[in-house]
């Protein structure tokens, strides 16, 4: 028995359930003060030239404008009774749903009176019957009044809210204005001073700002990181964005307004490449997110702008434009730690450190594989350097080959010029300790040692060890010395309240005490003293003095001569 298949097809439409409407007024009012500001923005699309709020502590208010208002029993039953009624082109300047005026009667009953009729709602006195009572005045109002009642005097502190400015943080810059109590509450923008205008919005630039704040003509949408955008401040929209269902961001795909708004934006961000040399802070990480995140190409010119600032962290905390930072071959990642490693490593050429502090600014997870795309991204973004290799080194691998080793030296191993120069150092200890922690500052021991990669070195309380090669370099013969850098150590290791043993931090309060003792007088009167000093102690040691040591004496009695022949002829007295 053969079967006969059986098959039909027809059209349906979705429909929508009736508690939807319930759904549409109480879940997308996230707050009193945004149903008000929604009651603001029907105003402004009936073509109100003017918009007062009254309210109470006692949680009553009035929303008035002497906008178009409802002009028939028709437009109540189409824009008012039916929720999502969609707008004709251009007939709004918010509105796209028609469901925002159901904010309101969330949270209050509310009485509507434009033309001749008065809508009264209050879903919470009459919770069996959802809808609204019509009622049909023989006299017409002008505009629109809407009075109401809160329902919950806890969920808006009336006047407290207000005076944190949350009512105007959210109309700032409706195009009309808006008063609160008869003071005007908005910045009609049109009458504002802006750093630029076009034909789409208007624009307050802030390049220390850390978002971009929003406005849909005027009605706050968002904040936008400034990374993202290029810019922080404030850009208010002179045509309506397409904004989604909660009117909180921008559908960006479909908003034509908001590309061009964009694009300007990012214009200014170029404009401000042209004007300086180095970025710091919200521009360096505005900058740094565009390189490593963003999607749009940049113009040559831009990508040549970006090379030549210097924004890039380095190890000695000091900005690197990327035409230095990327023109290098080897490349480890510090691992916030080893910093005397991380700074040896950079000063010999070992390798070039990428600071943490790239990841933290452009907001990219610190790893070191992420490390490896870094460059290479760097280079890609910004076409610069991309002919040099790139290898990577594992910090470790470095901290392994360059951890310290250093050892202590008895006085009496000390060849005796070496033992002239830390006796002489001790004899000035007080006076180096004074000079950088204070009177009241303790001494610490003074110790020869032998070091590796160290200068000096301290365990921030007891001793100070100073590498041998230091002791030896006060005769100028090497690069390891004289007698300012032998005092300027002995400041630099009394900086440091920590040990410097193996690996140790230069923050900023050693800085400050570095600083602060080699730019005081005693700082050139203590190198002064050394070499006095020192010049006496090898002369009765009778050892002789360093080539560049005999020419600086000689220069100094060739010149103590013709000052005391001067004062002779001055005087004629014998100096």
């Amino acid at each position: 028995m053969s079967q006969t298949s059986f098959e039909h097809t027809e059209q349906r439409s979705f429909s929508v359930h009736p508690s939807i409407i319930k759904t549409l007024i109480h879940e997308q009012a996230g707050s009193l003060t945004k149903a008000v500001a929604e009651l603001v923005m029907n105003s402004v699309d009936a073509d109100a030239s003017l918009i007062e709020i009254e309210v109470s502590d006692a949680g009553n208010f009035v929303v008035r404008d002497n906008g178009r208002g409802f002009t028939s029993k028709s437009e109540i039953e189409r824009f008012f009774e039916t929720f999502g009624t969609p707008h004709d082109e251009d007939d709004a300047h918010y509105g796209r749903f028609r469901i925002g005026r159901g904010q309101i009667m969330s949270y209050a009953s509310t009485v509507w009176r434009s033309g001749r009729f008065e809508m009264r709602v209050d879903l919470k006195g009459d919770e069996q019957f959802f809808g609204y009572q019509l009622i049909e005045h023989e006299e017409e109002a002008p505009g629109c009044t809407i009075t109401g009642k809160v329902y919950d005097d806890d969920c808006w502190k009336w006047m407290g809210i207000l005076e944190r400015s949350e009512l105007s943080s959210t109309i700032r810059y409706v195009p009309v204005p808006v008063t609160l109590n008869g003071v005007q509450v908005n910045e009609v923008p049109a009458q504002q001073s802006w750093d630029y205008e076009d034909d789409h919005a208007w624009y307050r630039f802030d390049n220390q700002a850390f978002e971009l704040r929003l406005f849909n003509r005027g009605v706050h949408v968002c904040n936008l990181p400034a990374r993202e955008v290029g810019v922080g401040g404030v850009a208010t929209s002179k045509s309506a964005l397409h904004v989604n269902l909660a009117r909180n961001a921008v559908i960006t795909h479909r908003c034509e307004t908001w590309r061009k708004i964009a694009q300007t934006i990012r214009e200014e961000f170029t404009r401000r490449l042209y004007q300086v040399t180095k970025l710091k802070g919200v521009e360096a990480m505005n900058l740094l997110h565009e390189l490593l995140f963003s999607e749009v190409e940049l113009a040559p010119q831009t990508q040549y702008l970006a090379c030549c600032i210097r924004f890039i962290p380095d190890v000695f905390g000091e900005l690197k434009a990327p035409e230095d930072f990327l023109a290098q071959e080897k490349y480890t990642l510090f691992d916030g730690v080893h910093m005397g490693i991380a700074e040896r490593v950079q000063r010999e050429g070992l390798a070039t450190v990428i600071m943490p502090d790239l990841f933290h600014l452009s907001r990219a997870k610190l790893s070191e594989d992420n490390a490896q795309r870094v460059i290479p991204q760097l280079r890609e973004r910004l076409d610069c350097a991309k002919h040099f290799p790139f290898v990577f080194i594992p910090f470790a691998q470095l901290v392994k080959a360059l951890s310290d080793t250093s050892s202590f030296v008895s006085d009496k191993d000390l060849p005796p010029e070496e033992l002239l120069v830390l006796k002489l150092l001790r004899s000035m200890n007080r006076e180096v300790a004074q000079l950088t922690n204070g009177k009241r500052s303790p001494t610490r021991k003074l110790i020869a040692g032998v070091s590796d990669c160290m200068n000096g070195w301290t365990d921030g309380v007891s001793y100070i060890a100073i590498n041998r090669r230091m002791l030896k370099g006060i005769r100028g013969q090497t690069a390891g010395g004289s007698s300012a850098k032998l005092i300027a150590l002995l400041i630099h290791e009394y900086a440091h309240l920590d040990g410097t043993l193996g690996e140790h931090h230069h923050d900023r309060e050693f800085y400050v005490r570095y600083h602060e003792a080699t730019m005081r007088r005693e700082f050139g009167l203590l190198i002064d003293k050394l070499f006095q000093k020192y010049i006496a102690g090898i002369a009765k040691l009778e050892i002789v003095p360093s080539g560049e040591h005999r020419s600086h004496l000689k220069r100094l009695s060739r010149d103590l001569g013709r000052l005391r022949g001067r004062l002779i002829a001055r005087t004629g007295e014998n100096v």
